[in-house]
């Protein structure tokens, strides 16, 4: 199993390594991997273990390389959870994948799902899949034509914008909460 390199590489672009930002819900991160949601990660020994007095968190090489090595395990295990491994059109894979490290796998399944019912033309070319979520065999089916057909960049472009649509539902909703991570929610939308 392996994590395509063009997925690590948008976590290496848009997460970073180590965040401790107090107004993200998701606490903690490393890698995006959120404390606060995935608290059985075994990286966070590791890094308890590197914080220093007044909150900083100081590894060492070895300490880097081994937290780096659990991430790109926790994500290659989610990649071939979400069946992404299983997609015809790779980018589109990728983009729901860094979909899901940002909002949630179920989030990123609903909005790719929400995608292709918008560009099936009515059912004509491939059938509509119940938006729940869920990567199932209908959703992989739909992927499947759809990557085959004249809109198969068109889903991917759909999905950008589902998820644009998101972020900025976030911040209307809540403006003093999420308005200051909009920048760079919409970069990474359109990446």
């Amino acid at each position: 199993m392996t994590l395509p390199k063009e997925a690590w590489d948008k976590i290496l672009e848009f997460e970073g390594r180590w965040s401790n930002d107090q107004n993200d819900p998701g606490g903690a991160t490393w890698f995006g991997i959120a404390r606060n949601r995935n608290p059985q990660w075994p990286g966070w020994a590791i890094v308890d273990e590197c914080m220093k007095p007044g909150g900083h968190f100081l590894p060492n090489d070895l300490e880097i390389t081994h937290l780096t090595d659990l991430a790109l395990n926790f994500y290659e295990d989610k990649w071939y959870a979400l069946l992404l491994d299983e997609f015809v059109h790779q980018t589109l894979a990728v983009y729901v994948f860094d979909t899901s490290v940002n909002v949630g796998a179920t989030r990123a399944i609903f909005m790719l799902q929400k995608a292709l019912n918008a560009l099936n033309d009515g059912g004509r070319l491939w059938s509509d899949v119940d938006p729940d979520g869920i990567m199932g065999s209908k959703t992989l089916v739909a992927e499947a034509r759809a990557a085959m057909s004249p809109r198969r960049d068109s889903v991917l472009f759909a999905l950008r914008v589902l998820r644009a649509g998101h972020y900025l539902r976030l911040c209307d909703d809540a403006p003093a909460r999420w308005e200051r991570y909009a920048l760079g929610w919409l970069r990474r939308a359109a990446a």
